[in-house]
């Protein structure tokens, strides 16, 4: 895998590196990433809607091939919300772990 000392030394040294405290993100940081993605499900949501809204619209309209266009992105953006805000839910627990864990 490594061919010489030096490549065992370089990729150890990086290893190393990384596992300092340094690298490590605060609470604060980690409750930020958190409120962007908050943010980010939001918007997405608020897409899903305005699509559920033009699917009822077209459907009100008797255009049933429109309706079902808008209702299909709809159903993608409220998906894609819901994976968002999975996302901002696990990094508020994260943050909230670490917000303890510097309290100590």
């Amino acid at each position: 895998m490594f061919k010489s000392f030096t490549s065992r030394v370089a990729v150890l040294s990086v290893v190393a590196l990384a596992a300092l405290p340094a690298f490590a993100k605060t609470a604060a940081e980690i409750q930020a990433d958190a409120d962007a993605k908050a943010t980010q499900a939001q918007a997405t949501q608020d897409v899903a809607a305005s699509e559920s809204e033009s699917s009822a619209a077209a459907q009100a309209d008797g255009k049933a091939g429109r309706a079902a266009k808008h209702a299909k992105k709809a159903a993608k953006e409220s998906k894609e919300a819901s994976k968002v805000a999975d996302k901002a839910a696990d990094l508020q627990t994260k943050a909230d772990k670490k917000a303890i864990k510097e309290s100590k």
